[in-house]
């Protein structure tokens, strides 16, 4: 006798992660597998600067910065709980010769993101794509050494 899943198994959510310090762009995807087709997309933003700070940290004793990273993982396991997404995919860190201490930052914001997974549910699948290849998957147009352009069309598509 063959297994006969319900529809409402051939439907899963992807959640994708733009990082960033000071802001974060997460959007879920909800996805048929069968006809590959994404059914419904929400995207929301993260401003460090109106999380609320649930740390516990001093701020007089703690680094601002590790704060943030903290006010950033907590915000994210929030919504994780909420959305409960078989697979989160994130922009990889990119280095920019024009400021070469960002990578450094992101590289830290993508780890705490992975740690927030880790920690929730290690069932959750974790991966980071370089960012051109998020660029060209949605559609948008790379733009050189144009970061507000680029952040446009990325928007636009």
């Amino acid at each position: 006798m063959p297994l006969n899943l319900p529809e409402s198994y051939y439907v899963w959510r992807l959640m994708a992660i733009d990082p960033g310090l000071n802001f974060t762009g997460i959007a879920t995807y909800d996805v048929d597998y069968k006809t590959e087709n994404i059914l419904s997309i929400e995207a929301t933003t993260l401003c460090n600067d109106r999380l609320l700070d649930h740390t516990g940290f001093d701020e007089e004793y703690i680094a601002e910065r590790t704060i943030k990273l903290y006010k950033l993982k907590q915000a994210f396991q929030s919504i994780l709980l909420q959305a409960r997404p078989s697979m989160v995919v994130c922009e990889a860190p990119f280095y920019n010769r024009f400021r070469p201490t960002a990578y450094s930052s992101l590289l830290e914001v993508v780890n705490v993101f992975h740690a927030g997974v880790l920690e929730l549910n290690p069932n959750i699948s974790f991966a980071t794509l370089p960012p051109l290849s998020v660029k060209k998957f949605i559609g948008a147009k790379t733009v050189k050494n144009n970061t507000e352009k680029g952040k446009f069309e990325v928007k636009t598509a």
